[in-house]
C-alpha cells in the first residue's frame, strides 16, 4: 500500500502545474491558503473574497440574506420583489472589523467490530472529556474576531472555541502587504496541516507517544493540527506559497527542550498543486520526532484529486533506537452539479514500519450539498479496517453532519 501511495503522489507532481471549507476547493479554483482564509497557513477565519465566494460560486443556492425587499407601492396588490445584491452578511462590520464563525453538529451511527451498535451526537465522551481538558473543540464551535489597525497591513486575529469549553483558541498580530507579499505573524497560531482534513473525525490522531495508541482512537503524533506559541515568516511570490515557523514545543513544562521548527512550501496552479513540509520538533529530552511529506493535487474538470504521503521518525539522543511510522491519504471529489460534491477518500497508518501486521486504513464515501452559502450538509459512509485483535481499529460508521458557516 505504500508503494502505491508513493506512485500516485509522484503522478500529482508530474502533472500539477489555500483554501476555502476544504483544501480539494483550493485545488479546484488554483486558490492559496490565503487566498480565502485570514490565517495564512490555512484554517480559521474567512477573508472577504472566501465570504463573496461562498454566496456567488460555491452553493447550490443564494441565501435568504441575500435579498431584502422593496415595499409594495401604495394599493399595489403585488407581494414585494426580491433585490439581490445586499452587502449585509460578509463579517464586515466596518473597514477595521470583521468577524467569522464555525459550528457543526453531527449524528453518527457505528457498528465497532468486537461491540454493541451505538450511536451519538458529535464526539463520543471520551474524545469530549480529553478535548475539555486540553481546551481542545476541533470544530464544533468557534467564532472569530479580527481587527485590523491599518487594513491590509496590521491587524489582531482572535479564534475563540466555544465548545465543549470556553477558551482561546488563536490569538495573533499579523504584518502583510510588504515586498514579495511576505508576512509575519506572532502569537499564538494553527501550523499548516496541509491536505490532512482536520474536522472530520481525524484518522490521523496523535496519541501520547510515537507509536502508542491509546485505547480511544488511533494515530501518530505530529501529524494532527496543533496551535503554538511562537513566530511564523512567509512569503507568497505569485504561485508560491513557503513559510517556516519556530514555536515553542508541544510540551510547553519542558523550558529544557528546543524550540519546534517547521517548514511548508507549495506551488498552485489552474491545474493542480504541490507541496512539500518538513518539521523538528522536540518531543521529550532524549527524543526529537521529524516529520517529512509531499503532497500535490490535480483538477480536470468535474474531477479534483488530492494525495499525500508523511513520513514520521522519532531519532532518540542518547543513541537508543529510532522509531519509523508512516502514513497517507487519497481523495477524489467529483462535482455532480454545483454546491454539491462527492467525495471518496481512503487513509492509511502504518504506526512502526518496524512491526508487521499493524496498518490499519480507513475509507468514506460523502456526499457534500453546499445548499445555501451557509450551510453544508454532510452524509458518509466510512469503514476502519485493522489488526484483528484490536476492536477500535475495526468497524464501520453512517453519519450526517451541519455544518453552519459565517
Amino acid at each position: 500500500m505504500q508503494f502505491v501511495a508513493g506512485v500516485l503522489v509522484l503522478a500529482g507532481f508530474a502533472f500539477a502545474g489555500g483554501a476555502n471549507a476544504e483544501p480539494y476547493m483550493a485545488v479546484r479554483e488554483g486558490y492559496k491558503c490565503s487566498q480565502c482564509h485570514t490565517n495564512k497557513s490555512g484554517g480559521g477565519k474567512r477573508t472577504d473574497y472566501a465570504q463573496v465566494y461562498m454566496q456567488t460560486r460555491m452553493a447550490a443556492s443564494r441565501s435568504f440574506f441575500d435579498y431584502y425587499y422593496r415595499p409594495p407601492l401604495d394599493g399595489a396588490s403585488e407581494p414585494p420583489a426580491p433585490l439581490v445584491g445586499r452587502d449585509y452578511p460578509h463579517g464586515r462590520l466596518s473597514e477595521s472589523f470583521s468577524m467569522g464563525a464555525d459550528l457543526r453538529t453531527t449524528f453518527n451511527y457505528d457498528y465497532p467490530s468486537g461491540a454493541t451498535q451505538r450511536s451519538s451526537f458529535n464526539r463520543d465522551l471520551s474524545c469530549e472529556t480529553c478535548h475539555k481538558s486540553t481546551n481542545g473543540g476541533g470544530k464544533l464551535a468557534e467564532v472569530y474576531f479580527q481587527f485590523e489597525a491599518v487594513p491590509g497591513k496590521a491587524s489582531l486575529y482572535v479564534s475563540e472555541n466555544l465548545v465543549p469549553t470556553v477558551a482561546s483558541r488563536e490569538m495573533f498580530a499579523l504584518l502583510e502587504g510588504m515586498p514579495l507579499d511576505t508576512y509575519v505573524k506572532v502569537g499564538t497560531f494553527r501550523l499548516p496541516t496541509t491536505l490532512i482534513p482536520t474536522f472530520d473525525d481525524p484518522f490521523l490522531h496523535g496519541g501520547q507517544t510515537l507509536g502508542a495508541r491509546a485505547s480511544s482512537f488511533d494515530g501518530v503524533v505530529g501529524l494532527e493540527p496543533v496551535r503554538a506559541n511562537g513566530v511564523e515568516v512567509g512569503l507568497e511570490p505569485g504561485p508560491l506559497s513557503v513559510s517556516l515557523s519556530v514555536t515553542d514545543p508541544a510540551d510547553p513544562t519542558k523550558v529544557t527542550l528546543d524550540k519546534r521548527l517547521a517548514l511548508n512550501a507549495y506551488a498552485i496552479g489552474k491545474r493542480g498543486m504541490a507541496g512539500l513540509k518538513y518539521s523538528i520538533d522536540p518531543i521529550d529530552e532524549g527524543v526529537t520526532r521529524r516529520v517529512s511529506g509531499v503532497y500535490g493535487g490535480l483538477h480536470l474538470g468535474r474531477l479534483t484529486g488530492l494525495i499525500e504521503l508523511d513520513n514520521v521518525e522519532a531519532d532518540s539522543t542518547s543513541g537508543g533506537s529510532s522509531t519509523k511510522s508512516q502514513a497517507g491519504m487519497a481523495e477524489l471529489d467529483f462535482l455532480l452539479f454545483k454546491g454539491h460534491n462527492l467525495k471518496y477518500l481512503y487513509e492509511f497508518l502504518d504506526p512502526d514500519t518496524g512491526t508487521s501486521n499493524d496498518i490499519r486504513d480507513r475509507t468514506s464515501l460523502i456526499y457534500e450539498p453546499f445548499l445555501t452559502p451557509y450551510l453544508q450538509v454532510r452524509a458518509g459512509y466510512r469503514a476502519k479496517i485493522g489488526p484483528p485483535t484490536e476492536a477500535a481499529a475495526n468497524g464501520k460508521k453512517y453519519f450526517l453532519e451541519l455544518h453552519f458557516i459565517y
